[in-house]
Protein backbone atom coordinates (compact mmCIF):
# COMPACT_ATOMS: atom_id res chain seq x y z
CA UNK A 1 0.00 0.00 0.00
CA UNK A 2 1.76 3.65 -0.61
CA UNK A 3 0.18 7.29 -0.72
CA UNK A 4 0.15 9.95 -3.49
CA UNK A 5 3.05 11.65 -1.88
CA UNK A 6 6.32 12.21 -3.60
CA UNK A 7 8.26 9.22 -1.32
CA UNK A 8 5.08 7.33 -2.56
CA UNK A 9 3.51 6.71 -5.42
CA UNK A 10 6.13 8.90 -7.41
CA UNK A 11 8.65 6.06 -6.10
CA UNK A 12 7.49 3.37 -7.55
CA UNK A 13 6.63 4.83 -10.72
CA UNK A 14 9.71 6.00 -11.23
CA UNK A 15 11.26 1.84 -10.47
CA UNK A 16 9.07 0.78 -12.88
CA UNK A 17 10.74 -0.22 -17.00
CA UNK A 18 9.97 2.76 -19.31
CA UNK A 19 8.42 -0.50 -20.97
CA UNK A 20 5.82 -0.96 -18.27
CA UNK A 21 1.75 -0.05 -19.15
CA UNK A 22 0.73 1.10 -16.08
CA UNK A 23 -2.97 0.35 -14.75
CA UNK A 24 -5.23 2.33 -12.97
CA UNK A 25 -8.00 0.95 -11.30
CA UNK A 26 -9.84 3.22 -9.71
CA UNK A 27 -12.73 1.52 -7.49
CA UNK A 28 -15.82 3.18 -6.84
CA UNK A 29 -14.62 4.27 -3.43
CA UNK A 30 -12.59 6.53 -5.36
CA UNK A 31 -12.57 10.34 -4.93
CA UNK A 32 -12.02 12.63 -8.21
CA UNK A 33 -9.47 14.07 -6.65
CA UNK A 34 -7.35 10.95 -6.37
CA UNK A 35 -7.71 10.21 -9.86
CA UNK A 36 -6.48 13.79 -10.17
CA UNK A 37 -3.43 12.75 -8.31
CA UNK A 38 -2.26 9.85 -9.70
CA UNK A 39 -2.33 11.36 -13.07
CA UNK A 40 -0.27 13.93 -11.80
CA UNK A 41 1.89 11.46 -10.84
CA UNK A 42 2.17 9.94 -13.99
CA UNK A 43 2.45 13.38 -15.55
CA UNK A 44 5.61 14.53 -13.01
CA UNK A 45 7.26 10.81 -13.91
CA UNK A 46 6.88 11.05 -17.47
CA UNK A 47 4.76 8.16 -17.88
CA UNK A 48 3.21 7.83 -20.96
CA UNK A 49 2.11 4.25 -21.40
CA UNK A 50 -1.15 3.91 -19.41
CA UNK A 51 -4.60 2.72 -19.21
CA UNK A 52 -7.70 3.08 -17.37
CA UNK A 53 -9.30 0.05 -16.77
CA UNK A 54 -12.08 -1.34 -14.65
CA UNK A 55 -10.97 -3.09 -11.25
CA UNK A 56 -12.60 -6.72 -11.10
CA UNK A 57 -13.94 -7.86 -7.93
CA UNK A 58 -11.82 -10.10 -7.04
CA UNK A 59 -9.35 -6.75 -6.91
CA UNK A 60 -12.10 -4.66 -5.08
CA UNK A 61 -12.05 -7.65 -2.46
CA UNK A 62 -7.83 -7.81 -2.07
CA UNK A 63 -8.34 -4.32 -1.64
CA UNK A 64 -10.59 -4.16 0.79
CA UNK A 65 -9.42 -7.17 3.03
CA UNK A 66 -5.95 -5.31 2.93
CA UNK A 67 -7.35 -2.17 4.67
CA UNK A 68 -8.39 -4.37 7.73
Amino acid sequence: MTNFSSTGLRQVLLALSDRTIVQIKPSNEAKYQDMVDVLDEMNITDRKKYAMVDISAAEYDLIKNSRL
